[in-house]
């Protein structure tokens, strides 16, 4: 009776612990496809947002539409992680002044958590943008400048930990790169100076998981060091990060097109 007892009491442990390895792989395998559906719909926003992106007859001029991918002048908010789009595009939700909007990805900085959270957010600001005062003052061809410091801070502020435009928290790296018609990667784009806009724009985002996320203290400053190969930039970042943040950490990439390359001013 005593050996019976014995090996059923094993058996009972090796069930129970059967059980718990079943469950933790059905937890991992339900949090891993939220992951890829949240992936999934962002880069589907950034699709539908690129598609209206617009250029104008005149694209060298300081009053017209401006398409930028990682944008030189240093701005604060991006410091983190430099790598940004921003654009103009005909989504606005208030269509009073035009329904041309400024729209932007870029990763922020929660800094009013602890540990800070890193979040891939999306900026947009209509023509009459009442949060931002009104009265068309962010109207593209006003000639006021349509992407500064300020604005960012005041649309998107570092310590708004409820701010609208979080698309997906725990999103701790971007890399964008622009292709032209010719098939050549760019680091930077502003199409003032190219006179057009890129073909399609690639993108590569790094997730971590919610368990991992609470571990991001702080992050290595993403590098542009080979524009044609995304994947030396990504290592360089990986290898920076500690062991137990890279392990739960993710790459998802994907090429977006730009529909009205095509009607560019050579």
């Amino acid at each position: 009776m005593l050996v019976g007892m014995a090996v059923f009491s094993i058996l009972v442990v090796l069930l129970f612990e059967i059980v718990n390895q079943s469950s933790k792989v059905g937890r991992a395998t339900n949090a891993e496809t939220e992951r890829l559906d949240k992936v999934g719909v962002a880069f589907d926003m950034m699709r539908r947002d690129l598609k209206g992106a617009m250029l104008p007859i005149d694209p060298s001029s300081t009053t017209s539409f401006q398409f930028l991918v990682n944008p030189a002048a240093g701005v604060p908010i991006l410091a983190q992680n430099p790598d940004s789009a921003f654009w103009q595009s005909p989504v606005a939700a208030d269509i009073s002044g035009g329904d041309l909007a400024i729209v932007g990805y870029f990763i922020k900085k929660d800094t009013a958590s602890t540990p800070s959270r890193f979040s891939l957010c999306r900026l947009q600001i209509d023509p009459y943008d009442s949060a931002l005062g009104g009265a068309g003052d962010y109207k593209i061809e006003s000639g006021a400048p349509w992407l500064t410091e300020q604005i960012l801070q005041d649309r998107a502020p570092a310590a708004a930990p409820d701010y609208s435009g979080l698309i997906l928290e725990g999103a701790i790296g971007l890399w964008i790169r622009a292709i032209d018609d010719n098939g050549d990667y760019f680091s930077q784009w502003d199409s003032r100076l190219s006179k057009k806009l890129p073909k399609a724009l690639e993108v590569a985002l790094m997730v971590v998981d919610n368990q991992t996320l609470g571990r991001v203290s702080s992050l290595p400053n993403p590098q542009s060091t080979s524009p044609e190969n995304l994947d030396i930039d990504i290592n360089i970042f990986l290898s920076q990060l500690p062991e137990d943040v890279r392990k739960g950490a993710r790459v998802f990439r994907t090429v977006l097109p730009i529909s009205n390359y095509r009607y560019s001013t050579p």
